[in-house]
């Protein structure tokens, strides 16, 4: 629900203070009220990031800026590398991230959709350099998540140092999770060797308890 910016602050006893979210972009001067901070953060997300838009909180009297957009470094070609900061120290910061990350999800989707779509020499032409700060950026707020949706749509758009740096240690976890699984399966398997002091190990050797192997 977008707010209304020219509606006066409620100053009787009991009453809450005004509060609404502003999403300005600083290159063309457009801002854009609301008075829940899920859709504020939708909106930043939306928000072209080369308008450098950042969002104001204001409570009654009080305001800050909440979010920001930041340049961190360049892409090969030049472009400017933006991040979208996001808070986390008020009581609407949770909302706003919220709403902020389920339009990145919903937008990388379609836009990973349309790319494994094309192959060939197309395919990179898809591939602009927001749809992989959006990758680097989920990735770096919600690796497993970030890594699955990369997985599941378009494997062929080389990852960022973020996203493969999620992707190798969410690789890790999966083979760490692997081996405890065939573990415990094999515990319950072989409980009789257990209980007659013998051991299977993964090639399906069976060693006897107080062997030379055993100890090993």
């Amino acid at each position: 629900m977008t707010a209304d910016p020219d509606t006066p602050d409620d100053k009787g006893p009991g009453r809450k203070p005004r509060e609404v979210f502003s999403v300005y972009s600083s290159v063309s001067g457009k801002a854009e009220t609301f008075a829940d901070p899920r859709e504020a953060g939708r909106a930043f997300f939306l928000a072209d990031p080369a308008e450098r838009p950042s969002v104001t909180h204001t409570l009654g009297n009080s305001a800050r800026t909440m979010a920001r957009t930041e340049i961190h470094g360049v892409h090969p070609g030049g472009e400017p590398r933006y991040f979208k900061s996001l808070p986390a120290s008020h009581a609407p910061d949770a909302a706003f991230r919220e709403g902020f990350l389920e339009a990145m999800e919903q937008s990388l989707k379609e836009r990973l959709g349309e790319v494994a779509a094309v192959k060939g020499p197309a395919q990179a032409a898809r591939v602009d350099s927001r749809l992989v700060d959006d990758l680097e950026s989920f990735a770096f707020r919600v690796p497993v998540k970030a890594v699955q949706l990369w997985a599941s749509r378009s494997t062929d758009i080389l990852p960022g140092p973020v996203l493969k740096a999620a992707a190798d240690a969410y690789a890790v976890g999966r083979g760490r999770e692997a081996a405890v699984g065939w573990v415990r399966e094999n515990e319950m398997a072989d409980g009789n060797l257990r209980e007659s002091g013998r051991v299977k190990v993964a090639d399906g050797r069976q060693f006897t308890q107080g062997s030379e192997e055993w100890e090993r």
